[in-house]
C-alpha cells in the first residue's frame, strides 16, 4: 500500500503509525508492506543537506510512465542526513525511512517593462 500526504503529514505521529502498520520486514512475503511519500520542510537541516550534494549525485526524474524527465533531478538525501559531518540529522525518525529531493526549473519571469 502507498500513502501519498501534502507537507501538513511531516509528523511524528503520522510517520510513526505508518512504519508500524509495515509488517513485511518481520513477516516476508506474508506480512504487509506500506509505504508513504510525504512532504518534508525545507528548513535549515534539509537546505543544509541538499547543499552537500554533488552534481553526480542528481539523476533524472522518472514520470509514471516510465519516460525519463531530463529537465527534473532527483536524488536521495538520506545517506547525507544520517551519516553526514553533523550526526544523525534525522535521529528519531524511523531507521527504514528515506529522503528523496527533487528539483526542478523555474521559469524566468522578466519584470514588464514600465512605459
Amino acid at each position: 500500500m502507498l500513502v501519498s500526504i501534502d507537507g501538513a503529514g511531516a509528523s511524528h505521529d503520522v510517520i510513526d503509525y505508518l512504519s508500524a502498520l509495515n509488517t513485511a520486514p518481520a513477516h516476508g512475503r506474508r506480512g504487509r508492506r506500506v509505504e508513504y511519500s510525504i512532504g518534508w520542510p525545507l528548513d535549515e537541516r534539509t537546505m543544509t543537506g541538499i547543499e552537500q550534494l554533488r552534481q553526480s549525485d542528481w539523476g533524472a526524474a522518472v514520470h509514471t510512465d516510465g519516460e525519463a524527465d531530463r529537465a527534473v533531478q532527483v536524488a536521495d538525501l538520506t545517506g547525507i542526513m544520517r551519516h553526514g559531518p553533523s550526526g544523525d540529522r534525522l535521529a528519531g525518525w524511523p531507521a527504514c525511512m528515506r529522503l528523496i529531493v527533487r528539483r526542478t526549473p523555474h521559469p524566468v519571469i522578466k519584470p514588464a517593462k514600465v512605459r
